[in-house]
């Protein structure tokens, strides 16, 4: 697999990661949200029943709700317009092809390997086949060899990137 097959899987990836990365901050919104609802200082004034020393824990909870709702805010963002960015590089495949249905299932669905097969009979060398097929075809388009030129050195700026098996 070559620099570039690389590159473009792992930013293909990124739309994944940013769903992951969204469910994990509405999951720890909801636990924030679960844990003042059922503290004792809820039930009590504003200024929190005390808490520890006297001061109040509900600044506490609502600076951690603040704080993972921006975190949220920021995160639907960067995830529409991962989502948009990699819609339309696949789109650029042809709609009706295998390809383009094992791209989109992978890619923007996000569906485990197990599912995509399911859904497209064929054997597990062949899904592989159809990826490998799409991203070459990808990778013949100077727009989508920009974004990952562009996207390797976004990449080359984080600590350890030499560790994710791209050189």
């Amino acid at each position: 697999m070559t620099q570039d097959q690389r590159l473009l899987r792992r930013y293909l990836s990124q739309y994944i990661g940013a769903r992951r990365n969204r469910d994990g901050l509405r999951r720890r919104l909801d636990e924030i949200r679960t844990d003042f609802a059922t503290s004792p200082f809820h039930s009590h004034d504003e200024t929190g029943g005390g808490g520890k020393g006297g001061e109040s824990s509900v600044p506490v909870y609502v600076t951690k709700l603040l704080e993972v709702e921006a975190r949220l805010e920021r995160a639907y963002k960067e995830l529409t317009e991962t989502m948009n960015k990699i819609v339309a590089m696949i789109g650029l495949l042809e709609e009706s092809s295998p390809e383009y249905a094992a791209m989109s299932m992978r890619y923007i669905d996000g569906f485990p390997e197990e599912e995509i097969l399911d859904r497209i009979p064929c054997s597990r060398r062949t899904y592989f086949r159809l990826i490998d097929a799409a991203i070459d075809r990808l990778l013949e388009y100077e727009g989508v060899q920009n974004t990952i030129a562009a996207y390797a050195i976004k990449l080359s700026k984080i600590p350890g990137f030499e560790k994710v098996g791209i050189e």
